[in-house]
């Protein structure tokens, strides 16, 4: 077994919890992104930072969760899945963006939705270069 895919499942050993945890990262990225903001900055943009990361962690759990538990037959990186979920994080992106520029203590910003893209594009990146996916027959170690 290659050993991301071992990882994953000893991380995961009951395929619903990722999606469990996703879940509730859903749910603490909204609450985060729509509540007062916090205190100050540690670094600098330090907000465009934590797009990146937040959506690099959401995009790769995102396919985890989405091949694993939803479409377990595919026994590769899957590009329509990957390009699936890259929309589904995209269009999050754009309901965050969109949800702040209607309240008064928040603003939309196209650098947060760029940053949001990066962090997708990376964690795409990262889940393909480590072949994170379920694994087939043809996928022995060679």
């Amino acid at each position: 077994m290659h050993l991301p895919t071992a990882l994953v499942n000893r991380l995961f050993p009951c395929r619903w919890i990722a999606s469990i945890l996703l879940i509730f990262l859903v749910d603490v990225a909204t609450w985060l992104a729509l509540s007062r903001s916090g205190g100050p900055s540690v670094v600098q943009n330090q907000d465009k930072i934590l797009h990146v990361l937040g959506f690099f962690v959401l995009s790769c759990l995102g396919y985890v969760s989405l091949s694993f538990d939803f479409f377990p037959r595919l026994k590769r990186f899957s590009r329509r899945l990957a390009l699936f979920n890259g929309m589904i994080w995209l269009c999050y992106g754009l309901f965050i963006e969109a949800a702040q520029s209607w309240l008064s203590y928040r603003s939309a910003s196209p650098g947060d939705l760029l940053a949001d893209c990066l962090g997708i594009a990376a964690g795409t990146a990262f889940i393909y270069l480590l072949r994170i996916h379920p694994k087939g027959p043809d996928d022995a170690p060679r």
